[in-house]
């Protein structure tokens, strides 16, 4: 008996040592994934603005009516996920578009893996963990091709979010925040293709590093 509880303790021990190592390597693996899809979106943004005269793809656009597959509404905010727009590039034939119901992507590549793992259906469809940044990268002057920027190498397009499909602020405590769910760092790609992480995009915005408009 007391040799049965000693390897019960024994195994105990190592499953207790294990587990961390576990939660470890399927966070690491959870993180390159995410980084391979941001990879994969940049390439995608930047194909899209090579067939739209050097413009990336708008991050929502607002049609009064929208036709979809013989289906009409009215007031539909068409994203940039949208097969519409930046989604024919990956194989998404759905129109996430809020006025319709196909709003979730055909192709995982859209989604943060670890968010959608997480994901228990609440909240709007067109969530994905991965967000485009709000401003398109208009410098603050109106929008601009991307031939015209000095600085496109430094200017982040998309990141991790807390579920949104945009983000709009450096700050966890801004409107539309990133987040840094992979091992505390959030992944990052920016408007060359390049796909990076970090542990604080306020303290790279703040020290240079990084851009978030076209200059």
């Amino acid at each position: 008996m007391i040799e049965l509880l000693v390897v019960i303790a024994i195994i105990a021990i190592l499953v207790a040592l294990l587990l961390p190592a576990l939660q470890q390597a399927k966070n690491t693996a959870w993180s390159t994934v995410c980084r391979s899809n941001l990879k994969q979106l940049a390439a995608a943004g930047l194909l899209y603005a090579n067939d739209n005269e050097q413009y990336f793809t708008p991050l929502a656009t607002y049609y009064s009516s929208l036709t979809w597959k013989g289906m009409t509404r009215t007031g539909a905010w068409v994203y940039w996920q949208s097969a519409i727009y930046m989604g024919s590039y990956l194989g998404n034939t759905n129109s996430c578009c809020t006025a319709f119901p196909d709003q979730i992507p055909t192709n995982k590549v859209f989604f943060c893996p670890k968010w959608l793992n997480a994901w228990n259906g609440s909240g709007s469809q067109v969530n994905l963990g991965l967000g485009l940044r709000t401003s398109n990268f208009n410098g603050n002057t109106g929008w601009r091709p991307l031939t015209s920027g000095q600085n496109i190498s430094k200017v982040v397009t998309f990141v991790d979010t807390p579920g949104i499909w945009e983000w709009n602020s450096t700050s966890t405590t801004g409107q539309y925040p990133p987040s840094y769910r992979h091992l505390d760092r959030c992944n990052i790609a920016f408007l060359d293709g390049r796909v990076d992480s970090s542990t604080s995009l306020y303290n790279d915005y703040s020290n240079g590093l990084i851009d978030v408009n076209l200059k």
